[in-house]
C-alpha cells in the first residue's frame, strides 16, 4: 500500500505527519447517489494510498483523514477482520460495552437506532438530500459504509467515559474489574507522549492541548491527551490523576459553519468542569 514511500512511516502516520493532505473528496469520484456499496472500501482506499504528498513527511504535521483511512485499511489486512469487528473484540466487549461502536449503513438500521437510543442530527447534508441522523457524518467514511479509519464512532457520554476510564486505569497498569490492562501499559504510554514533531502538539493517534489558546481549556495538563471532533465533539485525558473529560455537542447542525461562540464555549465547558471537581494539574 505504502512500499514505494519508505519516508511514509506508521509512526508518522499515527502523528499526522505522514506528508498528506488534509481531505480529498473522493466520494465525489463514486457513484454514492444511491447510497453506499460494498466495493467502495476498496476503491478509497486505493485513492487514498495514490493521492501525491504535499509536503515532506517528519518535517510537520497536517491533521490528515488519508493517513487515517490507510491505517484502518492497514490495521484490516494485518488482523484479517474489519475495523467495527476488531473494535467490538478487543475494546468494547471486555468493557462489556453493548452502545459503543461504528453503525455499519450496509446492513440496514444501525444497533443504536434498533435499539431505541436517541441520537442527535448532525447537518442537513446537500449531498444525501437530508437530514443526518445516525449514520456516519464524514462523506468519505459514509461512501465506506460506514466503517472507517478517520470516522464513524458512535456512543454516549457515560459509555465514551468508561472507556477513557479504563485507558487511565491500563496507563497505570491495571484492569478493570480485577482483568488484565485493557491495553498494554507501555504500548500505552508510546502512544500518549509526545510524537516530537517539529512544532506539533500531536501524540501517535492522539493530541495534546497547545500551549494558548487551546480547545481543552486553559486548566487541564499540557502533558494530558485528547481528541477533536468535525461535529463538535471532545475528549481529554489526563493519566496521572486519571481525570477525563467528554464534551458531546453538535456544532453543525443544521448545517456546518465556524461560529466564534461554539469555538467558546468547548473550552469554557472543560474549564468549569474540572473546577467543579477541584482538578489541579500536575
Amino acid at each position: 500500500m505504502l512500499a514505494d514511500r519508505p519516508a511514509v512511516t506508521l509512526r508518522r502516520v499515527l502523528a499526522h505527519a505522514g506528508g498528506f493532505p488534509a481531505h480529498r473528496k473522493f466520494y465525489e469520484r463514486l457513484p454514492t447517489q444511491g447510497g453506499p456499496e460494498p466495493s467502495f472500501r476498496a476503491a478509497i482506499v486505493t485513492e487514498a494510498g495514490r493521492e501525491p504528498l504535499v509536503y515532506q513527511p517528519g518535517r510537520q504535521s497536517l491533521y490528515s483523514d488519508l493517513g487515517f483511512i490507510l491505517l484502518g485499511a492497514l490495521v484490516e489486512r494485518a488482523m484479517s477482520a474489519r475495523l467495527d469487528i476488531l473494535a467490538e473484540r478487543c475494546l468494547f466487549r471486555p468493557l462489556g460495552q453493548s452502545r459503543l461502536g461504528f453503525v455499519d449503513l450496509l446492513a440496514g438500521p444501525g444497533w443504536m437506532r434498533s435499539a431505541g437510543l436517541d441520537i442527535a442530527p448532525t447537518e442537513r447534508c446537500p449531498v444525501r438530500g437530508r437530514m443526518v441522523e445516525g449514520e456516519v457524518h464524514d462523506l468519505n467514511a459514509y461512501a465506506m459504509g460506514g466503517i472507517a479509519g478517520h470516522a464513524g464512532l458512535f456512543g454516549s457520554i457515560r459509555h465514551l467515559l468508561q472507556l477513557a476510564f479504563a485507558l487511565c486505569a491500563a496507563y497505570h497498569g491495571r484492569g478493570v474489574g480485577g482483568g488484565a490492562p485493557l491495553v498494554n501499559p507501555e504500548v500505552l504510554r508510546q502512544f500518549w507522549q509526545p510524537a516530537g514533531i517539529p512544532g506539533s502538539t500531536w501524540r501517535l493517534g492522539w493530541d495534546g492541548p497547545s500551549a494558548q489558546g487551546s480547545l481543552a481549556g486553559s486548566l487541564l495538563s499540557r502533558r494530558a491527551v485528547g481528541h477533536l471532533s468535525f461535529t463538535g465533539c471532545s475528549l481529554w485525558i489526563d493519566p496521572e490523576p486519571e481525570t477525563c473529560v467528554v464534551v458531546l455537542t453538535n456544532r453543525i447542525h443544521p448545517e456546518a459553519r465556524d461560529d466564534p461562540r461554539f469555538r467558546a464555549l468547548r473550552p469554557r465547558i472543560n474549564d468549569e468542569a474540572l473546577r467543579a471537581i477541584g482538578y489541579q494539574a500536575g
